[in-house]
């Protein structure tokens, strides 16, 4: 740098030294006296003074221009490991982001496979809800028509007992007849008639009994339907879709 700086300087100024050289050795020829001579070396010596001047004004800005130069290698220097250290952010900072990356990637396959299990559960739920509607509706059905039954056969066993109370009221208005003519030449065909209407009593009798075992079956049946319709119902309640697997699924 002190060449580089000194090299200006002595190009700047090395014409003006080749003449003042080529001036002095002239006048040392031409001029004799002293006085001449002292002149001579007192402009010399101005010379000298100003050059040593202007060295040390080349100096003071040389330090300064190395001062400054230092001040730049710190800033450089500096501004290097600013950069390092966002290098090693980056590298960090990449790192992490394919971790969170690669966890993305393993928690969207698992709710995948989770969503893809929860909505062949729905499916196997939505069929067993179906069949057990199709079995609730049969029964339904049964139970309506059993009901059907028993009202009819309540409406025949009501019309039999209607006609066994009428029965049996001419039964004693004959029974009061044959009080009344048992001594009369007609007495044994009014025991007959009698004895047949007793018979034919005994045998409406036997009926509304035979109606009444299969009212009491009907009813025994149309029981354990309304009981068997209680636990599909049961069924249906356990059966029933978690609203937290709807949200999931709606996902």
């Amino acid at each position: 740098m002190l060449c580089t700086l000194t090299c200006p300087l002595t190009s700047k100024y090395w014409p003006f030294l080749t003449v003042l050289h080529v001036s002095i050795n002239h006048q040392e020829q031409e001029i004799s006296s002293r006085s001449e001579v002292e002149q001579l070396h007192q402009k010399q010596n101005l010379l000298l003074a100003d050059r040593a001047k202007e060295k040390k004004q080349y100096e003071d800005e040389l330090a300064a221009a190395s001062m400054r130069h230092k001040e730049f290698e710190s800033i450089v220097k500096e501004l290097k490991g600013d950069l390092i250290t966002a290098e090693a952010r980056e590298k960090y900072s990449q790192r992490e982001l394919n971790k969170v990356l690669e966890v993305r990637s393993t928690v969207t396959e698992h709710l995948k496979d989770e969503n893809y299990r929860l909505r062949l559960i729905l499916r196997e739920k939505s069929n067993e809800l179906r069949e057990a509607l199709d079995k609730l509706r049969r029964y339904n059905q049964l139970v309506e028509a059993v009901e059907k039954e028993i009202l009819t056969i309540q409406r025949l066993v009501d019309d039999a007992n209607l006609i066994i109370g009428q029965k049996e009221e001419k039964l004693k208005q004959l029974q009061a007849r044959v009080d009344y003519v048992t001594s009369d030449d007609n007495s044994s065909r009014l025991l007959e008639r009698a004895r047949t209407l007793q018979e034919q009593l005994e045998a409406s009798r036997k009926s509304e009994v035979a109606k009444n075992v299969t009212i009491a079956n009907l009813e025994q049946e149309l029981e354990r339907i309304k009981s068997d319709n209680s636990c599909l119902e049961e069924q249906l309640t356990s059966i029933s879709i978690d609203p937290d697997l709807r949200w999931s699924l709606s996902i």
